[in-house]
């Protein structure tokens, strides 16, 4: 998770599940940035009430549509998107 990016999710996440804090503190709790995407990755993989992926991205687009500003693409999605942007024999 980029720390740049952790308010935005967190505002996603309780737009969806307002009462959820106890969901969220693993995030906040975990001590290194790999800890902590795995954390977040843990609320749409465990539990009962688990998140689900589609409406998360679909809220999380919705925000940055209309507010672009400040995030942080992580890098594996940049350079994702770049390959299969590149034009056949070009290099991404």
């Amino acid at each position: 998770m980029q720390p740049a990016n952790r308010q935005l999710l967190a505002d996603v996440f309780f737009d969806l599940r307002p009462r959820s804090a106890r969901r969220w503190q693993p995030i906040d709790d975990a001590p290194t940035p790999e800890k902590k995407a795995a954390a977040f990755g843990a609320l749409f993989s465990t539990g009962n009430n688990k998140l689900a992926k589609g409406d998360f991205a679909y809220r999380l687009a919705d925000r940055l549509t209309r507010a672009p500003d400040g995030f942080v693409v992580p890098e594996h999605l940049a350079a994702a998107i770049r390959w299969i942007a590149a034009a056949p024999g070009e290099d991404a």
